[in-house]
């Protein structure tokens, strides 16, 4: 018999995309001849193909492992003879890696293969696993492209069928998590791309650029976005017992890590409490409040720190883009907004760059141009009465600014978002 091993699409995801490669490998024999889990039978023709090939000892029972051995070699430039270490007695001779390129190893008698420190109970493999049930669970409720708001007024799930065209946006004070494609986020010069098992995490509202990247219908990308309160995150600060932010920790708006094992975990728990609607009112916020402990003491946790610690630039900063957001309408003095969060003119706008991507005034207008977007959209109104109500003196400037920031004049763009062409409808996702 011959028997092929095909890794499961979780384990293939761990090891492609979401973890470090093992530093080698090792061959063990099982305890008995039986059929291992996950192996598929193949073509005996094989067998008898590895027999005129030279591989010594009984071939009455071949196992291949095609995938993940091809991998390996591919990435550590390792010949087919010694690749692994054991009690491997032959390897496929050179001569024949074109005859048989699927074939990548074979071995005279029945064994499986472990990686080193890539056990079934593994965190990375079970986290790989994870992330999976998490875009299997989205995808069950997000049955169609757009975004879908939850029984959970803070909890948001968006899927793409396809790549969608770069798209100016707002993102707010949250938590996002791709569970399958991957995306592009530009904030001012700075580019972040991102993808499954990561978590993107922004500390304010933030203008941003964004667009889905990897997507197609087989495998849509899947995202959900967790709103998150800012008094909540400073009530919660002050009752743990947290680190000191750093000094010399440069002020950033927005953060990007890999999602650890107990933060998946708790955004699963959150999506399949929607399954549950007798219970949301109850443990929904239990998990939230999991969510910001985590958020706090994890990796993203110095940003939010900065954010929540009273007198730190960045809630300096994030007091400033407050009261923009709020007054974004009215013409306002940069160096009054300075003396308003208790900073120098020169520390305010540098700090204000750094932490946003961008100037004071370019953030202004970025508030003013998607607030007249969105009434032009919902409200119906015209340019002309738009730019009067988001501040613009100048129905001209107003139009230039808007063309330079959407990429096409403010009736067409309109017109253009009632109306997508189907290959890219749907607006950027978190």
């Amino acid at each position: 018999m011959v028997v092929i091993f095909l890794p499961s699409a979780a384990a293939i995801g761990v090891m492609q995309e979401r973890m470090a490669w093992p530093s080698r490998c090792t061959v063990q024999a099982p305890q008995s001849a039986a059929p291992q889990p996950n192996l598929v039978p193949v073509m005996p023709s094989v067998s008898r193909r590895a027999q005129r090939m030279g591989v010594p000892g009984s071939t009455s029972t071949v196992w291949v492992l095609p995938l993940t051995l091809r991998v390996l070699m591919d990435r550590f430039s390792v010949g087919w003879a010694g690749i692994c270490k054991g009690s491997v007695t032959g390897s496929v001779g050179a001569r024949h890696r074109k005859r048989l390129p699927f074939l990548t190893l074979v071995l005279p008698f029945p064994m499986f293969f472990r990686f080193q420190g890539l056990s079934q109970n593994s965190p990375a493999l079970q986290s790989g696993m994870s992330i999976e049930r998490l875009a299997h669970d989205i995808g069950r409720i997000a049955r169609i492209d757009g975004d879908h708001s939850t029984a959970i007024p803070q909890l948001s799930l968006h899927r793409r069928s396809g790549k969608t065209d770069p798209m100016p946006c707002i993102y707010g004070l949250g938590l996002a998590v791709v569970a399958q494609g991957g995306k592009q986020v530009t904030v001012g010069e700075q580019v972040l791309d991102y993808g499954m098992g990561q978590s993107l995490l922004i500390t304010a509202d933030l203008p941003v650029v964004a667009h889905v990247t990897r997507a197609d219908a087989a495998r849509p990308f899947m995202c959900l976005f967790l709103a998150l309160d800012a008094r909540a995150l400073m009530q919660q600060a002050a009752e743990m017992d947290l680190p000191p932010v750093p000094r010399d920790e440069a002020p950033r708006a927005i953060s990007l890590t890999t999602l650890d094992a107990s933060l998946l975990d708790a955004a699963i728990r959150l999506v399949r409490l929607l399954d549950e609607p007798a219970l949301v009112a109850s443990l929904a916020p239990l998990i939230q409040q999991e969510i910001m402990v985590r958020l706090l003491s994890g990796p993203h946790g110095p940003y939010l720190r900065q954010l929540v610690s009273a007198g730190s630039p960045s809630h300096q900063i994030a007091q400033a883009m407050a009261w923009l957001t709020q007054n974004y309408v009215h013409d306002v003095l940069m160096d009054e907004l300075a003396a308003r969060v208790h900073m120098s003119p020169s520390t305010f706008r540098l700090h204000f760059r750094h932490f946003t991507g961008m100037s004071p005034l370019q953030y202004q207008k970025h508030l003013r141009l998607q607030q007249a977007r969105h009434l032009m959209l919902h409200q119906a109104l015209d340019a002309g009465s738009t730019a009067a109500r988001v501040g613009y003196e100048s129905a001209s400037q107003f139009s230039r600014d808007y063309s330079r920031l959407f990429g096409a004049p403010p009736q067409r763009d309109i017109k253009r978002m009632r109306h997508p062409p189907a290959e890219s409808a749907g607006t950027a996702a978190h």
